[in-house]
């Protein structure tokens, strides 16, 4: 068995394996796939920024064009320009021919992950962990059986083994026969081949040797001749003769070449010729030899072939003989059989039945031993009739205790009591019976007692019955009931899914089955000293056997369950000693009792928990958790939950002990699942989360330093186990853990966030409202805060739930998300109809607990200017907020009054929110604030009826505005009071907005000076800086006159250094409205006058080009809030707009040289010609670079 299930193991852990392989090789897929599609992204992103910059070029070209401009204005291009330069529409080629190949990229990046899914799907069924090849040895096939079906396919495979190597056997010495002829042949045509090839040698290397010396000796006379005869011409040699004589030669000597050369040809051709002559004798010689082999081979076979039919026609002869004897014996066996059936027939008879009479004796037998009363009877029986009987009977009774026995029963039969009674009596006189006599009284009470059982009712077990009869087999009558509910597989399991769900299928229909007898229980007491006889069993017969300590210990788990021996238990010091005593035992089974034992004494018994950890029980459990065995994990790791349940004590010693890491290691470890019980693993890491939950309440101050990096991994993938219990348990531990602040940043930073949110989809209503208050403690780290923003819509669904701790702890996690964070509290408001639940819960105030998180979440919300304002308008919700400040008295509320008064206080910086709070008697509320205990209310009180104090009706303020005028207003913005300064500016600009012929008569007042005097006081508050820059933009809208003041004072320089104190983080989280309110000052200026917008380009063009290309965002040591306001919309439209509106007065042209140059001097470079444009600048701003219409060009374009 140890064998098949290792080789289970083996076999899952290979496809498991294959798997990870196949996950591996479809990673690497996306991750290749992924690269390409960002490739091309990438090339579509520079192509799109060339055409950008080619749509730059021709709007160059079009210098004065009102083609495609918004309202023809011929400032800005409208959006659907078509462009028709040759070089953007081929751009636009490319790039549509790569979002094809992006879109293509996409297509195969889906088309691989379906494919890839499709294979993991046939992995898992074909190779997946409930997939073993081998043998399971829990089939219901006997041993027996599987040893007979395992000789049978041994015998078989031998069988196959044998005549295969007989047939191999025949095979080689066939190829050995063949082998050895051929060795034969090949030795012998060596030797002829050799003999040949030395003759022929021999006889090429002496022709050959002659040949050449015959050719040398003949050179050698023609030598000898050639010089003779030239010393015959140097002697008479003329100059006619000399010439003749040397082309004789020549010719001779040409003609003696080409003869030896022929003859040379000759002999080569003569010695290849005897060579091909020599090798075709060889290869004729042995052709014959083949032949003559072949001739002889032949002649064998006909030999054999004429034996062959000899033997076969006397063969034929012997058949013809035998067939009379064959005729003779079929009719004597076909006798036989007739025979053998008629004693078949009859044996069957007898057998069914003796197996009728043997089914009777079972049957009985087996009932007697199934049924508790019949076997009570006649145990007592038989000992009545055996008692007394004789000597040797009553002295074995006494060695077993019988008069103790039959002394204690107390049965409410009576023929029990009267059987007990006469064994009683008959132990104390020794009579005589013969053996014969008591062997028939034996006999007769059997055969009395298997009557009787025959003649009830057994109808139901006919079917056994029958089945008994033909078949002879025993393991019928364990079918005596039937089970009620029978197993069906899934249609498409494999065989070892079926064998592990049956297996499964039995032991939880066992289990529903199983369950305390408490009457029973009661009997097995203290007081009857049942339990107290079981203790000195466990420590007196141990030493004898030591099964007897196995069922003591057994009895006293058991007992345990009943509430009343638990206390009876837990008093006794001698059984506490011995639960210890049986937990440090090395038999398994003790100390699953002992474990088992000790978690019921513990079980909500706070001096048991304390006795027990004094006694060093803690050390003692631990080291049981180190074992291998499921039942003693199980019972080892319920023990310590009980033990370390609300004991602070006890987690301390728990915590001394290391135990930490071996519950983390239990949480992880699956090895410890039981092939028998998958359901054991569960019930250990379910125990385990829960001692790590007892202990994570313990002070998080010790507690941290055992829960480091490597423990927070296992609970945050411990987060989503397929163990409910473990889903359950492990949010209270970091719930718990997540009260240090270095945990709750190690969570965070570990993906804990995001694990609980994720756990948060289960639908169990514990589950849930445990992730929800672990997530309230983690968010009071602001990284987690920023973690949790993304989940907002997912936190708002449970705030309507219908059970309590989930709405408590929703809202309360939705007050810490928004504490402090601005990013969250707009994402809350972008939600709709979120403040208006909010709000809808707060009415209600069902739960005090739910209310305080609402009016937390509400408080951090009215930060928010908007948010405050529509909570005293729309939301109409100051009475409600008024109403809560009543119940400050009562302790509950406590809080919520203080929370709706710190609301009103932010409501309350609304002009128009004051006027509503004093007409819904807000002030009498807050008077009683006055009152609270806690000075901060108080001191919060006080700042409220400051702001009621400071209300001016609205038709006061416009009938005294209207009676100041505009020059009394324009005198104001120079008092020294900056308040006076804001009112005025913001009157000013008010009355131009209203009526714009008003631009006039500030232009004449000096308005546009005064207001730029404000923006030019280095030290001005942003309450007066504010309304100035809006008036300045509502004065010089479409004003030339105004535009030329603005011009004359300078505006642009004054207006460059407030932005320059903008960036510089001086305004705080007011920064984008300063932003906006300069830019649009600037636009305002700048629109239609030309030297306004080539000053501006003097002084303020570099920060303008870093605005709209998000420049300031990325700088060193920028203010955060200068961060965000730098990439608003509003900031980054209007720095675009003004770039673009600057661009044509970007250079001048000379009238005179018609050359182009920057803004710099009033002079042309080139020819020193004056410029009509006066281009001057202040001194002390600093000069700009004389590369700027080049840096421009680099730049993005801004269309």
């Amino acid at each position: 068995r140890l064998r098949n299930m290792f080789d289970e193991e083996n076999c899952i852990l290979k496809s498991e394996l294959s798997r990870a392989r196949m996950l591996t090789e479809t990673l690497n897929q996306k991750n290749s796939i992924d690269k390409i599609s960002e490739r091309h992204q990438y090339e579509a992103y520079n192509l799109l920024e060339d055409i950008e910059k080619l749509k730059l070029v021709e709007a160059e070209k079009d210098d004065r064009g009102f083609k495609y401009t918004i309202d023809d204005l011929g400032e800005r291009y409208v959006i659907d320009k078509v462009w028709d330069s040759p070089e953007i529409q081929e751009q636009r080629k490319t790039v549509d021919l790569i979002m094809d190949k992006i879109k293509l990229t996409n297509g195969v990046k889906k088309t691989a992950a379906v494919s890839q899914q499709c294979i993991l799907d046939v992995m898992m069924v074909k190779w997946g962990v409930e997939f073993a090849p081998a043998r399971d040895s829990w089939c219901e096939n006997s041993d027996y059986e599987r040893a007979q079906k395992l000789l049978f396919d041994t015998l078989q495979w031998l069988t196959m083994q044998r005549e295969r190597m007989s047939e191999r056997e025949a095979e080689y010495q066939l190829s050995k026969e063949r082998a050895l002829t051929e060795l034969n042949f090949f030795k012998e045509h060596i030797g002829v081949a050799a003999e040949c090839h030395d003759n022929e040698t021999t006889t090429i290397i002496e022709s050959t040797s002659e040949m050449i010396k015959v050719v040398r000796e003949e050179m050698v006379r023609k030598d000898a001749d050639y010089k003779r005869r030239l010393a015959t011409l140097e002697e008479s040699v003329t100059d006619h003769g000399f010439i003749q004589g040397m082309y004789e030669i020549r010719e001779e000597k040409y003609k003696q070449a080409v003869t030896f050369s022929g003859k040379v040809e000759s002999l080569m051709s003569l010695v290849v010729l005897e060579h091909q002559s020599a090798l075709m004798e060889i290869a004729q010689e042995e052709k014959e030899k083949v032949v003559l082999q072949s001739r002889l081979g032949a002649d064998s076979l006909r030999y054999q072939l004429r034996l062959e039919r000899k033997h076969t026609a006397n063969l034929l002869f012997i058949i013809h003989a035998q067939r009379g004897v064959v005729h003779r014996l079929n009719k004597t066996i076909e006798e036989n059989a007739d025979k053998q059936k008629n004693a078949m027939d009859v044996s069957k008879e007898e057998r069914r039945v003796l197996r009728v009479a043997n089914w009777e004796q079972i049957f009985a037998f087996s009932k007697m031993c199934t049924t508790v009363d019949d076997l009570f009877e006649f145990f007592a029986l038989r000992i009545a009739n055996l008692a007394g009987s004789r000597k040797s009977i009553n002295d074995s009774l006494r060695d077993n205790g019988a008069a103790v026995i039959f002394a204690a029963l107390k049965s409410p039969r009576p023929v029990i009591r009267k059987l007990a009674s006469r064994a009683l009596g008959g132990l104390g006189w020794d009579g005589f019976v013969e053996t014969r006599v008591l062997m028939w009284d034996c006999m007769m009470e059997w055969n009395l007692y298997r009557d009787r059982v025959l003649r009830e009712d057994n109808s139901r077990f006919d079917f056994i019955k029958e089945h008994f009869i033909e078949t002879g087999s025993i393991n019928s009558v364990a079918n005596f009931e039937p089970t009620e509910t029978e197993f069906n597989p899934a249609p498409n399991a494999s065989l070892r899914t079926i064998i592990k769900q049956r297996r499964q299928f039995a032991l939880r229909a066992k289990r529903a089955k199983e369950g305390p007898n408490m009457q029973n229980l009661q009997t097995i007491n203290m007081q009857d000293g049942v339990i107290g006889t079981l203790v000195k069993l466990c420590n007196n017969d141990g030493r004898s056997d030591w099964e007897i300590v196995r069922n003591a210990s057994l009895a006293i788990s058991v007992a345990s369950y009943e509430e009343k021996n638990l206390n009876d238990m837990v008093n006794s010091k001698e059984c506490i000693k011995l639960v210890i005593y049986l937990c440090t035992q090395s038999d398994p089974e003790i100390q699953v009792h002992g474990g088992i034992t000790l978690a019921n004494m513990c079980h909500e018994n706070q001096e048991a928990q304390i006795f027990f950890g004094n006694q060093n029980a803690i050390q003692v459990v631990l080291d049981m958790c180190q074992n291998t065995i499921p039942d003693i994990l199980e019972a080892a790791t319920a023990a310590l939950t009980n033990l370390t349940c609300l004991c602070d004590q006890n987690c301390l010693k728990f915590l001394e002990a290391d135990g930490v890491p071996i519950m983390v290691d239990m949480l992880t470890n699956a090895g410890s699942e039981n092939f028998m019980d998958t359901d054991q693993n569960d019930e250990v890491q379910s125990n385990a989360s829960e001692i790590l939950a007892n202990i994570s309440r313990y002070d998080c101050q010790l507690t941290v330093k055992h829960f480091n990096g490597a423990v927070i991994d296992v609970l945050n993938v411990a987060v989503a186990s397929v163990n409910k219990m473990v889903r359950k348990h492990t949010p209270l531990v970091l719930g718990n853990i997540s009260q240090n602040e270095w945990c709750r940043g190690e969570i965070g930073k570990r993906g804990g966030i995001e694990a609980l949110f994720l756990a948060l989809e289960d639908d169990d209503t514990s589950i849930q409202a445990n992730v929800l208050w672990a997530l309230c403690n983690l968010m009071w780290h602001p990284p987690n805060q920023e973690r949790a923003g993304r989940f907002i819509p997912d936190i708002i669904p449970f705030l309507s739930s219908t059970w309590l701790p989930i709405q408590t702890n929703a809202a309360i996690l939705l007050a810490n998300i928004l504490y402090y964070n601005n990013p969250n509290r707009i994402r809350f408001l972008e939600l709709d109809g979120s403040m208006e639940m909010i709000i809808g819960m707060i009415r209600k105030n069902d739960d005090w607990a739910v209310t305080e998180g609402c009016l937390r979440a509400v408080l951090s919300l009215s930060y928010i200017d908007a948010a405050s304002l529509w909570l005293g308008t729309e939301g109409d919700v100051i009475s409600v907020f008024i109403d809560m400040l009543g119940e400050a008295s009562i302790p509950k509320n406590n809080f919520c009054s203080r929370y709706s008064l710190e609301i009103i206080n932010n409501m309350c910086i609304h002009h128009t929110v004051r006027r509503k709070v004093l007409d819904s008697g807000g002030t009498d509320a807050v008077v009683m604030m006055l009152a609270h205990n806690d000075y901060n209310v108080q001191e919060t009180a006080r700042g409220v009826l400051e702001l009621l104090e400071d209300v001016t009706p609205a038709e006061v303020m416009a009938r005294t505005k209207k009676n100041m005028g505009l020059q009394r207003m324009i005198k104001l913005m120079s008092d020294n009071d900056p308040l006076v300064r804001s009112v005025a500016a913001e009157s000013i600009g008010e009355e131009v907005w209203k009526n714009p012929e008003k631009q006039e008569i500030v232009n004449q007042l000096g308005g546009v000076a005064a207001l730029i005097g404000i923006c030019a006081n280095p030290s001005e508050a942003i309450t007066s800086l504010l309304p100035a820059l809006w008036s300045l933009r509502n004065v010089m809208h479409s004003n030339p006159v105004g535009q030329n003041h603005f011009m004359e004072h300078k505006g642009s320089e004054e207006i460059i250094r407030v932005l320059r104190r903008c960036i510089s983080g001086e305004f705080g989280d007011q920064s984008e409205k300063m932003l906006e309110s300069c830019l649009g000052a600037l636009a305002s200026a700048t629109h239609g006058h030309d030297k306004n917008c080539r000053h501006l380009l003097q002084v303020g063009l570099e920060t303008l080009m870093d605005l709209a290309e998000g420049k300031l965002t990325k700088s060193t040591g920028a203010d955060k809030h200068v961060r965000r306001g730098a990439v608003g919309v509003g900031v980054v439209s209007l720095a675009k707009s003004l770039l673009t509106a600057l661009t044509p007065y970007n250079y001048v042209v000379c009238r005179n040289c018609q050359k182009r140059q920057n803004l710099v001097g009033t002079h042309c470079l080139s020819c020193g010609y004056l410029f009509f444009v006066d281009v001057a600048m202040d001194k002390s701003l600093k000069e700009p670079d004389m590369n700027t219409l080049d840096k421009t060009l680099s730049r993005k374009p801004f269309i």
